[in-house]
């Protein structure tokens, strides 16, 4: 099996948990035991007035890229049920390519600004962004206020 590469878009990640789920069912593991592991970074200004709370899926040393899935013409269980659509899986040569592309993840929001990529009815938002839409049962604007 030739090489393959793992890309994670953190800009996107959503914290959902998905990839952890989806990894620890594919490779049946035990309570306490993950393929990947997201964890929580605390707030923290990267610029003024700017504030970062990211989560961050980390493969663990129990990862094997989901080889069998790999083999059979898959995508890895991670990458198939993320829920931001923000793992990208292949070449490394691909996947450091995609990086340059996807840029500085902790550029000023005015300098990248949000793209949307879903239909109008709906989005995936980065909770630790906030929002301004009042949705009725969207409780974003409450926890995190404004769109930052």
């Amino acid at each position: 099996m030739s090489k393959k590469a793992l890309l994670i878009n953190y800009k996107y990640c959503s914290g959902c948990h998905s990839c952890e789920i989806a990894c620890r069912n594919h490779l049946q593991c035990g309570l306490g035991k993950w393929g990947i592991k997201l964890t929580e970074i605390q707030p923290f200004e990267a610029h003024p007035g700017d504030w970062n709370w990211d989560y961050v899926p980390v493969p663990t040393k129990l990862c094997d890229q989901c080889a069998e899935r790999v083999e059979a013409g898959e995508k890895p269980a991670c990458v198939k049920h993320c829920q931001s659509f923000c793992m990208e899986y292949g070449a490394p040569e691909e996947m450091a390519k995609r990086a340059e592309e996807l840029g500085d993840k902790n550029a000023p929001v005015d300098e990248v600004g949000r793209f949307v990529t879903t239909g109008p009815a709906w989005a995936y938002l980065k909770i630790a962004e906030g929002c301004d839409n009042r949705c009725a049962y969207c409780a974003i604007p409450d926890i995190r206020g404004r769109f930052r």
